[in-house]
């Protein structure tokens, strides 16, 4: 396609990510790749055709994702939505193309392009890409496509909201008054009211899809799609009995000591978050803080986080029209890790951040050993424990950010914290899914739902004369959109993250292991990494791991 044609060409000042698109576009110009669409007789010649197809498919994988970042940095606007179209029209059937001739190629000539010359992982690629697959019909796309819409829909939605969520940034670690934190609490309770019926709709089109989705694929119902294409369903009764109950136990006695400190007789939802001391002020303090911080984790990770800096593989300031996401991409061609966040300078940015770094470090590491286009895509789950892992290395260093003790052990309580809840959350989420996806439930009927599945995990927190706020909170959680069935994957993974975080606290891993499996382990399932560290569900491994979580959380 013509760059002219682009609205971003109207302009001579280019943001780094639009000077990777136009880098990309330029280097798609040259490519000859579709000019031929077979594969030569002579083996040098296949050979060439197999990187030659690569390189191609590597460039046109990283523009659609480029695309994607540049929508996400203002869904607001109407060329920019525009352009992410166009791109997905031209550069999704280019890869299409691209795609089916390296297929054809390898079903016709399969014994000729198995070339030693590009490792095991090629054989692993072919060997998967020649895999018998169900062919998806012309409406089962369709849908997936309407689906994937409506999924940007919901977060162009959210970014939509004036976010209240968080009290006025501090400096200092006094509580604020429990009047104020009340407004903010209800302030930001109100805003997501006011969108209340867009919800609605749109989760009704969002389940409607996913149930066809299911149909189409011969699942009986979507949850049974999803733990069918995750090989397990995670949320087992074991899991339940050993994990659960006691984060519920563990639970009350927090809430316990909180209403004890504050001085209430009812723990109502805004005494959740009492505080938000500032971490820093401006993008160059959180630069320079954070690249501090990782320093003290291992001195080799400051380079890497200044390649990301240096090279404008980010996208870090808020701004209206943002989506709200908070995540990391990885760019195929460049073998790059993109970092995207909004920071302000509370407490869940600094955690943020230094999680979306584990997921840059995971992947600018196993670009290293995993350079080819047929193996550069990192594992999402087994990136997810990385990420979780260093969270947790970083807790004894958050002091870096705050002004004394014991604002930095506010913040790592708070951490804890976030983490029992996601142990909770996991079962309040998975019951629902199981329920939307499985039976008939109109918007009122799901908001009832969630209300009574998620008053089961709530802890002390008195919630009387506030429950319609319980059941619009199924349309706060993110996860339930852009990947349905995960959070069980994602409470199985913080599981194994503080596993292998206690296991470097005494001395049974280092940090140099750490580091050494995040290179190794690239695209590796989480079951083979977790083989690796030693890490099984069983009880005994669960109750340590929790007695170990409640002892610091419970501290005085």
């Amino acid at each position: 396609m013509e760059q002219n044609n682009w609205s971003f060409n109207k302009s001579d000042h280019h943001p780094p990510v639009v000077r990777r698109i136009i880098e990309l576009q330029n280097a798609e110009t040259c490519l000859d790749s579709r000019q031929n669409g077979n594969c030569p007789s002579l083996s040098l010649g296949q050979l060439s055709f197999i990187i030659k197809k690569g390189k191609a498919i590597s460039i046109y994988n990283e523009l659609l994702i480029l695309f994607d970042i540049y929508l996400k940095q203002d869904m607001s606007s109407s060329c920019r939505q525009k352009d992410y179209m166009t791109a997905a029209h031209v550069y999704g059937n280019a890869l299409r193309t691209l795609s089916l001739e390296l297929k054809t190629s390898l079903k016709n000539e399969l014994s000729t392009v198995s070339h030693p010359s590009l490792g095991p992982e090629w054989t692993d690629y072919v060997t998967a890409t020649l895999a018998p697959r169900r062919k998806a019909s012309i409406e089962l796309v369709e849908v997936k496509k309407y689906e994937m819409q409506l999924q940007k829909l919901y977060f162009s939605l959210i970014s939509s909201i004036a976010s209240n969520s968080e009290l006025s940034l501090s400096t200092n670690c006094k509580a604020s008054p429990r009047t104020q934190r009340k407004e903010i609490w209800l302030n930001e309770n109100r805003a997501w009211e006011e969108k209340e019926v867009q919800f609605d709709i749109l989760f009704d089109s969002i389940i409607r899809s996913r149930k066809m989705i299911a149909a189409h694929c011969g699942a009986e119902d979507y949850s049974e799609f999803v733990n069918r294409r995750q090989k397990a369903d995670i949320l087992t009764d074991s899991f339940a009995n050993n994990v659960i109950t006691p984060c519920r136990a563990i639970l009350h006695k927090v809430h316990s000591q909180r209403k004890t400190k504050l001085g209430v007789k009812r723990l109502r939802p805004y005494d959740l978050t009492t505080r938000n001391i500032r971490g820093f002020t401006e993008l160059d303090e959180w630069t320079k803080k954070t690249r501090t911080l990782i320093g003290c984790i291992h001195p080799s990770l400051p380079a890497l986080f200044n390649s990301i800096l240096d090279e404008g593989l980010h996208d870090l300031q808020l701004r209206k029209g943002k989506s709200a996401e908070s995540c990391c991409h990885q760019l195929p061609h460049s073998k790059k890790a993109f970092v995207f966040l909004s920071l302000i300078g509370g407490r869940r940015d600094i955690m943020a951040g230094i999680h979306e770094l584990g997921h840059a470090i995971h992947i600018n590491l196993s670009f290293r050993k995993f350079h080819r286009f047929f193996n550069y895509k990192v594992n999402p789950a087994t990136s997810e424990f990385f990420a979780l892992t260093l969270e947790l290395l970083s807790l004894e260093h958050l002091g870096i950010y705050y002004p004394d003790n014991a604002s930095s052990s506010w913040a790592v309580k708070k951490h804890l914290e976030g983490i029992l809840n996601v142990f909770l959350t996991c079962e309040t989420v998975s019951t629902f899914e199981k329920a939307i996806y499985s039976t008939f439930l109109t918007a009122s009927e799901r908001k009832i739902l969630f209300t009574e599945t998620l008053s089961r995990n709530l802890g002390q927190t008195d919630y009387q004369g506030y429950e319609k706020h319980l059941g619009l909170w199924s349309y706060r959680i993110p996860l339930l959109v852009s990947a349905p069935g995960y959070f069980a994957n994602y409470a199985h993974t913080q599981l194994a993250a503080l596993f292998f975080y206690d296991s470097i606290r005494k001395g049974i891993f280092s940090i140099e292991d750490y580091l050494r499996l995040m290179e190794e382990k690239g695209n590796a399932s989480p079951t083979e990494t977790y083989r690796e560290i030693g890490f099984v569900t069983d009880g005994k491994n669960i109750s340590n791991i929790l007695e170990s979580l409640a002892e610091r959380l419970l501290r005085p």
